[in-house]
């Protein structure tokens, strides 16, 4: 009876809400504006596929694919690349600061830890530069999705 309500509520739902409405299905994946799922791989990647599509994006955290989601959406499609690429490049930031720290710790001298220090403190500014234009499209998106939901 419980499934029957629900698959009740979710057809009339989707019948009026599906341009905006963000469903999470029962293998744990979520359905966004009946246009992409994005679900987590065997290896912990989020996984974007565009239904009706071959299209597959991959990213390693779910804001980031949930924004990249809402972006796309839109048809801003250079704000939806930089959101692929900021998500790529902080993890590769994070390895990067996870092997800096690993060879300060190992440096002898005071020249090698000088330099190891220099690249770590880039690295960590790079970071911090691209966390906050990755918040940026986070807040315009939720602002964005939140005005849908108003009008709806």
């Amino acid at each position: 009876m419980i499934e029957q309500i629900e698959s009740f509520l979710r057809k009339e739902i989707n019948h009026g809400l599906k341009d905006i409405a963000i469903f999470r299905e029962n293998d744990g994946s979520y359905n966004m504006f009946s246009r992409y799922i994005i679900k987590k791989n065997k290896l912990g990647n989020i996984i974007v596929q565009v239904l009706n599509t071959s299209s597959k994006m991959y990213f390693n955290s779910v804001r980031s694919a949930v924004t990249y989601c809402i972006f796309d959406k839109r048809n801003k499609l250079y704000e939806s690349k930089r959101i692929q690429d900021l998500d790529n490049k902080l993890v590769s930031l994070d390895i990067e600061i996870t092997l800096g720290n690993k060879r300060f710790k190992k440096a002898k001298s005071v020249e090698e830890k000088l330099i190891t220090l220099a690249k770590l403190n880039e690295s960590k500014l790079k970071k911090k530069q691209f966390e906050q234009e990755l918040n940026q499209y986070v807040v315009d998106a939720k602002l964005w999705q939140d005005k849908r939901f108003k009008q709806k």
